[in-house]
């Protein structure tokens, strides 16, 4: 099946590419969207996930083709950012070295974003292939922004990725590097939308949209800690358990992206719960659905004066209607922020 046939409706598409766990395109499909999800991996996604592998040429073939979908009206990167966290510089705790926790060595620095020099053999193939998938991020942004795409990536606020993507754009083309400036980095502590740890947290994205995410903790509240623990087969580091987008978070980027589809014209309809699915199917009307039997057989809009075919009914202009249909979705879209965390 080619990779256009998989999504044939009118409705605005979210790629998510470095999905992870998918919550995420889980909100943009209830929020209306249809949604492709991509990563390499499964690791207990909530959504169907393609896997592709985006440091092969053949893997990176499939990603162009479906983001070449006339109906792509967002792109979100979740760049894997172990090689480039600052969490690497920070030793661990010597009880948990004693009790066999690796301790991670630090991969970048502020001069060498691309790479510390001299690194093992396989470190170096790690930052090799994050590098590949960096440049691949530029890429995409500058195809978003040719196309008029709303485009983000998220990492840690103290990430080095950050310095990494501003060499490589700079490195790829006079385009790509006035496209990278043109971002907007939203940058909020993950507590204030629903994560139980205090991670400072930047979202770079298309100018305007995502800065309703800001948000500073005040710290009146508890935060869970930061460490190392052993999960029966191998150790997890409490950084890599924060990947994951939090509902609230990932309730507000839906938020934030249904106000631009909707400044542009385009229509969503938030999916149906299971039981309204079957009321239709049962042919009973619910305000849940659209019309089972339409009303009229078509609306056109003619000139005042014009007279009108036999069997026309005149309705009412309905403008007022059409913006109150909007005011209404984006209301329910809204989520109000919560906690003791300001926004």
């Amino acid at each position: 099946m080619e990779v256009s046939q998989v999504h044939n409706s009118d409705k605005p598409i979210l790629v998510e590419i470095f999905a992870g766990r998918g919550t995420l395109s889980r909100a943009m499909v209830q929020a209306g969207f249809s949604v492709l999800s991509v990563d390499h991996e499964n690791n207990g996604a909530v959504v169907p996930l393609m896997m592709l592998d985006l440091t092969s040429s053949s893997g990176v073939k499939v990603l162009w083709d479906i983001l070449s979908s006339p109906n792509v009206a967002a792109v979100h990167l979740g760049l894997p950012c172990g090689t480039a966290s600052l969490a690497r510089e920070r030793p661990v705790a010597k009880n948990l070295v004693l009790q066999g926790a690796p301790n991670p060595p630090p991969l970048r620095s502020a001069s060498k974003p691309l790479g510390l020099d001299g690194l093992s053999p396989f470190h170096q193939a790690k930052v090799d292939s994050a590098n590949k998938l960096y440049a691949l991020a530029i890429q995409i942004l500058v195809f978003c922004v040719r196309r008029n795409i709303a485009f983000s990536i998220e990492n840690p606020a103290n990430s080095w990725l950050w310095a990494a993507l501003v060499l490589l754009s700079a490195q790829h083309s006079p385009e790509a590097a006035m496209a990278y400036n043109s971002l907007e980095k939203v940058v909020f502590h993950a507590c204030c939308h629903g994560s139980s740890r205090r991670k400072s947290t930047a979202w770079l994205g298309t100018k305007g949209v995502f800065s309703s995410l800001a948000a500073s903790c005040q710290g009146d509240h508890d935060h869970a800690p930061w460490g190392a623990r052993w999960t029966g087969n191998s150790w997890m580091f409490d950084t890599a358990s924060e990947a994951a987008y939090p509902v609230l978070l990932s309730q507000r980027v839906a938020a934030c992206l249904v106000k631009v589809v909707l400044s542009r014209g385009l229509s969503l309809q938030p999916v149906l719960r299971l039981h309204d699915l079957a009321t239709a199917a049962q042919g009973k009307q619910s305000k849940k659905h659209h019309p089972l039997i339409p009303e009229f057989h078509r609306v056109t809009t003619r000139p005042k004066g014009e007279q009108l075919p036999e069997g026309t009914k005149l309705l009412p202009p309905h403008l007022g209607g059409v913006l109150r249909e909007e005011e209404k979705l984006n209301k329910a879209n809204e989520v109000t922020a919560g906690g003791s965390c300001s926004v």
